[in-house]
């Protein structure tokens, strides 16, 4: 009865050579659903991005479409002509789907921002501050915060010296 109650004692206070494995798979299980849940997120993410870039592929493809359309406009004799009326339904269409994913102009009155306007012109002038944008020349547009195309500005310079 000795024997019996030696291994029965030993046995109570150490623990079994099978439960140090058991932590470390309990561990390793850990580690493999911490990794497959940040492999989901980084799927995620990146897949957001694929669409983003897309979609601003996509509108600034259309930019040349939205410029045609607004030539056409200027170029109508009548503005009140159908074919002008037709085309500026088109036009404003256009534009309100083009916002609905994502699409705005960029903002071009106020002071010059190169990150948001190019200078195609600089007028001297002595009625608006050094750098204002005196007129817009080509819309700009942004989509996600990201300018797809800077708009294309006039700005103010320094007065004209002399009248020569």
């Amino acid at each position: 009865m000795s024997v019996v109650s030696e291994s029965a004692s030993s046995s109570s206070t150490e623990p079994p050579a099978d439960a140090g494995g058991a932590d470390e798979q309990q561990n390793q299980i850990l580690r493999l659903q911490a990794d497959l849940e940040n492999l989901r997120r980084r799927s995620e993410r990146r897949r957001q991005e694929a669409v983003t870039i897309a979609r601003q592929d996509l509108l600034s493809g259309i930019l040349p479409v939205l410029d045609n359309l607004e030539r056409a406009l200027q170029a109508a004799a009548d503005p009140d002509d159908q074919l002008a009326v037709g085309v500026g339904m088109v036009r404003s269409q256009l534009l309100e789907t083009l916002g609905r994913a994502g699409l705005e102009s960029v903002p071009a009155t106020g002071h010059f921002d190169p990150r948001l306007h190019e200078v195609v012109a600089c007028l001297p002038s002595d009625q608006f501050d050094e750098g204002q944008i005196v007129a817009v020349v080509r819309t700009g547009y942004q989509a996600d915060g990201v300018v797809l195309r800077p708009a294309q500005v006039q700005v103010a310079g320094p007065p004209q010296e002399g009248g020569a």
